[in-house]
């Protein structure tokens, strides 16, 4: 068996990262293998298995050892786990045939109530200090419910003494009947290792849960079950370690990222070091390679040339050669990966709002806790939230927790970032007698005060004058918000934190999905937690019945799992500015960053990161001013701000239109830059219209642009903006508003949509400063409009501090409201003529309160148009109408089909385009309403 480069990677550093990287099937030469416990010893010629219980220098955990040694139990651990309470001298410890990952045999663990397990004798491995060492085994289980396996090691040092710092243990295991290779990396920090320690165990859930539990849980126990374990190795594999400049992994230009890289290997070898850096997307952009070891020199850093700021991982290969193969052949000794953030120096544009856009460092350990400032001042997000607590805190260990605290927020302070402290994670002595969950800050306080007030008191009354907001517990943390007594839990509350700070801000988590409770205005400020499955654009919607209330929100984003990064990174982006653009106080982001623990803790940022400080800073002082009209499928707003400090700036991204990038051109004033998501800056290129930009579905921000020429874009609107589909003249209006300090006098031509008659087509205006007009349009259409979204395009000239023709646009759809029409094609054999036959099928559905008397007609070129009469539509009913061209399959591919409906005694009139292969939902017109 071989390793896998998976296998030497940090769990949540290769969930980070791997999108980014490819990896090679194996790694790790078998000639670096110490030890592969795979169960087919054989003496004289028999299998052990056939004749013992247990493989040589195995031992059942909890139980004698049987064993003619007397000095066996006078090693420590030898003692400790043969004396294990919890493992059951009757469960099954042996060789089993049943099942296998190679070869006949296998390790196998039976469970007939309590826990049962092995361990390997100590003296057996021995251990080389300041080696790593990297353990698998297969591991297979029967159906569990109140079970799992796992397997622990650990360095042991010269008096078997187990090294405690050094034990880890994989994840509990329930396989189902299916092989499964957990591996282990065992670093080798400790200076005093002389053996390495193997347990494999069959726990009870009880024993793995991490106490104090509630005194009144009932702990269940698996009475039948089992796990194998077989082909359990050791390997010892090479120190590698590459590191960039920072801590934290962010570099600010005018620095660039340095990557510095440590290889230590005892067997004395020449090695190869690799050294790749992939970008965002996996795309290799610099590489190097140089021999190491054997009394070479040790590596350079290295400042690879980075073609953008972005973010980018690192993979460093070292390999070597086999002397028994040819020279040429070279394998894979070891791997380190990591990521690093390169980002841009940029002044921050409002430092005030700045401090709306925070980042939750909540519930993480104390090294990750001590590099959150690095992450800070190098990220230049203005605000985090820390946990007040640490699970393990209590009214007698309190000011140890406060002075590590002290440290931190008075470095946050002296960068100007604000703090708020979160009662996440609630204490586990008080979360037990109170029985609330551990994010449930609002549910400790609705408990006794004796048992909350020495553990809050003392931190109110020491960081009060300083932090004013507190957060009354985590999201998802599954906060009964629907308890009627919550209301008044929030007001006591707020009466008590106010007895001892001026003015506290409480925010309380709240789902999207549940409305508002009017009970808690002005007692606390509600942060919306925005799940993965809300749509980015729905956002607006969901939002909309809290317009009149103060909200914040937090934004949940997908796993790097789940999604590429550069998806990963449009998603949050979009998140933020529509979450921005629905009137949200504030945004909020849970630790966008993995850490990776070794000599010493360092911070992995995710990509996310980056984009949440690039466009925070771009939102902060600016608020949504309105949308700009670029064209069907294409967004664009537009965010303003004092002209002295942030002035306007444009989103904008290519949200559906075909082909997934889309070019327009329009003249945008000023100077405008585009700035990507990571703060890469480019001038706009002008073309013959105006500024080009170029739309993917990753938005872009646009800084620079003219401010009020941006604002009189985004004022002009066709009202009401729908349209009914009717052979009679519709009223409408034209609004525009002059947001120059002076009057403005002009002339307005409509050129589109082509084919449509307004009247006037023409009309000057005079406005006064900050002056709005509604200018009268009549709208009339011709017979074959076709249904669905449109935009009206006037030109427009006017003086103002300068003489300006400009082209506007307004988004119209035209429809029936009282109808729906789906519409199909479909090609399929002719059983008669064996020839190709087009068939479209219509769906109609009045959503009307009237009758409606109807012709459904349907167009294929090359064929005479068909109707099929619907007397009587009554409201609320839907019927299905069916068109069949014989011979009309060819022509259908090449030409699309036109279907809709007339009123029979009325002048509405509904026509749609359809492409073969789509219907009226996907061809880029919309359903009718």
């Amino acid at each position: 068996m071989r390793l896998s480069r998976t296998h030497l990677l940090s769990s949540a550093l290769w969930t980070l990262v791997a999108a980014a990287t490819a990896t090679s099937a194996d790694i790790v030469e078998d000639r670096r293998l110490l030890r592969c416990y795979d169960f087919e010893e054989k003496i004289n010629g028999r299998h052990v298995g056939e004749f013992e219980r247990l493989p040589i220098d195995w031992y059942a955990i909890g139980r004698t050892a049987g064993v003619g040694d007397v000095n066996f139990t006078r090693v420590p651990i030898h003692k400790q786990l043969v004396e294990t309470p919890g493992y059951a001298s009757w469960t099954e410890v042996r060789y089993d045939d049943r099942h296998s990952s190679s070869g006949r045999f296998s390790l196998y663990l039976g469970l007939d109530g309590g826990s049962a397990g092995a361990f390997l004798r100590v003296g057996v491995l021995p251990a080389i200090p300041a080696s790593d060492y990297v353990i698998s085994a297969a591991i297979r289980t029967t159906p569990l419910h109140h079970a799992s396996a796992r397997i622990t090691a650990s360095f042991v040092d010269s008096a078997g003494r187990r090294i405690e710092d050094s034990v880890v243990t994989s994840k509990p295991l329930r396989t189902d009947g299916k092989w499964q290779r957990p591996v282990l990396w065992l670093p080798g920090d400790q200076p005093n290792a002389a053996w390495i320690s193997l347990q494999i165990e069959l726990n009870q859930d009880a024993r793995n849960a991490a106490p104090p539990r509630p005194e009144h849980r009932i702990d269940y126990e698996q009475v039948r079950g089992g796990s194998w374990f077989d082909d359990i190795c050791v390997w010892q594999v090479p120190r590698v370690a590459v590191t960039t400049q920072s801590r934290v992994n962010i570099v600010r230009a005018p620095d660039r990222p340095r990557l510095t890289t440590f290889v230590r290997d005892l067997s004395g070898q020449q090695l190869t070091a690799r050294l790749r850096v992939h970008d965002d997307a996996g795309t290799l952009v610099a590489q190097t390679r140089q021999r190491i070891g054997g009394g070479l020199p040790p590596l350079e850093p290295w400042a690879p040339a980075l073609p953008r700021f972005g973010w980018y991982v690192f993979e460093l290969t070292v390999v070597d050669q086999d002397p028994a193969k040819d020279k040429a052949a070279e394998s894979i000794a070891g791997s380190a990966l990591g990521a690093v953030l390169w980002l841009p120096d940029e002044p921050t544009a409002d430092r005030t709002d700045l401090k709306s856009f925070t980042l939750l460092a909540e519930a993480v350990d104390r090294e990750q806790l001590s590099l959150v400032p690095d992450l800070i001042e190098a990220s230049r997000v203005k605000s985090v939230s820390l946990s007040a607590w640490e699970a393990g805190t209590t009214p007698a260990n309190l000011a140890a927790r406060q002075s590590m605290l002290d440290a931190i927020l008075e470095r946050l302070w002296s960068l100007d970032a604000a703090a708020a402290l979160s009662l996440h994670p609630v204490p586990d002595d008080v979360r037990r007698q109170l029985d609330v969950q551990e994010g449930d800050g609002l549910g400790l306080l609705a408990g006794s005060k004796q048992q909350w007030e020495p553990l809050l008191n003392p931190m109110l009354m020491r960081y009060g004058h300083r932090v004013r907001r507190w957060r009354l517990g985590s999201m998802g943390s599954g906060v009964d918000t629907d308890t009627a007594a919550r209301p008044q839990a929030c007001r006591d509350a707020r009466e008590h934190i106010g007895r001892l700070l001026p003015s506290p801000r409480l925010d309380l988590p709240w789902p999207l999905t549940r409305s508002p409770d009017r009970e808690l205005d002005g007692v606390v400020q509600l942060v919306l937690d925005v799940p993965e499955s809300v749509q980015a654009d729905q956002i607006g919607s969901y939002v909309w019945p809290w317009s009149d209330a103060a909200f914040g929100m937090h934004l949940r984003t997908p796993a790097a799992t789940a999604l590429t990064q550069p998806r990963r990174c449009r998603d949050l982006a979009l998140r933020m500015l529509y979450g921005w653009e629905s009137g949200a106080s504030g945004l909020s982001l849970t630790r966008p960053w993995t850490h990776v623990e070794g000599s010493r803790t360092t911070l992995v940022p995710d990509p996310l990161l980056g984009v949440f400080a690039t466009v925070s800073h771009r939102l902060a002082g600016r608020r949504a001013a309105g949308r700009l009209d670029l064209g069907p499928g294409l967004r664009c707003i537009l965010f303003d701000g004092e002209e002295a400090a942030s002035g306007a700036m444009l989103a904008a991204w290519n949200r559906s239109a075909p082909g997934g990038r889309a070019s327009v051109e329009l003249d945008l004033g000023g100077e405008p830059v585009a700035v990507d998501l990571f703060g890469n800056r480019m001038p706009l290129p002008r073309g013959p219209h105006g500024h080009r930009l170029d739309l993917s579905r990753t938005p872009v921000l646009i800084e620079g642009v003219d401010r009020r020429l941006a604002l009189f874009r985004a004022s002009f609107a066709v009202e009401p903006a729908f349209v009914e589909s009717k052979q009679t003249i519709r009223e409408h209006r034209i609004r525009l508003t002059n947001p120059w300090p002076r009057t403005i006098n002009g002339k307005i031509q409509i050129r589109r949509p082509v084919g449509w008659t307004f009247e006037p087509r023409q009309a000057s205006f005079t406005m006064a400063a900050g002056e709005s007009l509604a200018m009268p349009m009549r709208v009339s259409l011709p017979v074959w409009a076709v249904a669905g979204d449109k935009t009206l395009t006037a030109r427009v000239t006017f003086e103002a501090d300068r003489p300006y023709s400009v082209n506007l646009s307004a988004a119209l759809t035209l429809g029936l409201p009282q109808l729906v029409l789906d519409a199909t094609v479909d090609v399929v054999p002719n059983p008669n003529t064996k020839q190709l036959d087009a068939v479209v099928t219509q769906v109609i559905a009045n959503l009307g309160t009237d009758t409606l008397a109807l012709y459904a007609f349907t167009n294929v070129a090359g064929f005479g148009r068909q109707e099929i009469m619907i007397p009587r539509l009554e409201p609320g009913t839907r019927v299905r109408r069916q068109f069949r061209f014989p011979g009309g399959g060819d022509g259908v591919r090449d030409a699309p089909v036109r279907v809709g409906l007339r009123e029979d005694a009325g002048p509405a009139v509904l026509n749609k385009i359809i492409p073969f292969g789509g219907s009226t939902n996907d061809s880029g017109t919309t359903r009718a309403r």
